[in-house]
Formats: C-alpha cells, structure tokens, sequence
C-alpha cells in the first residue's frame, strides 16, 4: 500500500484462504498466519512464498511475531500457548503456556526481547512473557 495515495502496489498470497496475523521479521521477512490450513506462511519482501511453518503442530493460530535469533511465535488459543518454531526449517522449539479465558489470540516482541501476550474476548487480558 502507497501511504501516500493509498493505492495498492503488489498483491500476495492469494492461494492462501483466511489470512490472520502479519508480522515482519528482523530479517525482512513477511510472516501470514493462515487460519484454515492452521500454518504461518514466510515471503520475501516481494511476496514470494518462501516456506511454510507449522504443518501439523498448530491447533488455532491467531498472530505471529520473530525474534532476532530466527525463532518465530504463534499465538496459539486452543493449545492455550505460545508454540514457539524455528524460522528456518519449522522445528517446535517450544511451548509456552499462557493462562488466561480463551486463550492467546496477540503476540508481539518488544525490544528488550520480552513477548507481549493478549486473548480473552470480554474481559481481554494482557500478559508479558
């Protein structure tokens, strides 16, 4: 998007069915989370899929956000988690449980390198990690 003129530049991603969340990696690198296929989808800065994370290993991921060591974090509300995954090959690297009503549903990293957790509908939660 021209922030400018507000006109669309390029397009991606289109065989993806229900983009989530978005996150940019310190590497430059676009992370989508895709509900349906329950996988976060890695581009490069010209929206080209570069791999899929995830398969199999995500219940209902909702957000995504990456460290600058290449692990990647997904906001996981039915495994009441984060599920935290290599950036490189998709590796579960870990699983962070987060307790709160209806689980995690926002993740971002702050840049002290803590996560900041949000879920719950009414009342939300927030939770730093």
């Amino acid at each position: 998007l021209d922030l400018r003129t507000g006109k669309t530049i390029s397009t991606f991603g289109e065989s993806m069915e229900f983009p989530l969340g978005i996150a940019l990696s310190p590497a430059g690198e676009i992370l989508v989370v895709e509900e349906t296929s329950k996988t976060v989808h890695v581009f490069d800065c010209d929206g080209k899929l570069l791999r899929i994370l995830g398969q199999g290993r995500l219940k209902d991921p909702h957000d995504v956000c990456a460290d600058g060591h290449g692990r990647v974090y997904v906001a996981d509300g039915l495994a009441q988690a984060i599920v935290v995954l290599d950036g490189a090959n998709g590796a579960m690297l870990a699983t962070l449980k987060v307790e709160g009503e209806g689980g995690p549903c926002f993740v971002t990293m702050t840049s002290k390198g803590e996560l900041v957790v949000s879920g719950g509908c009414y009342p939300g939660w927030l939770v730093v990690v």
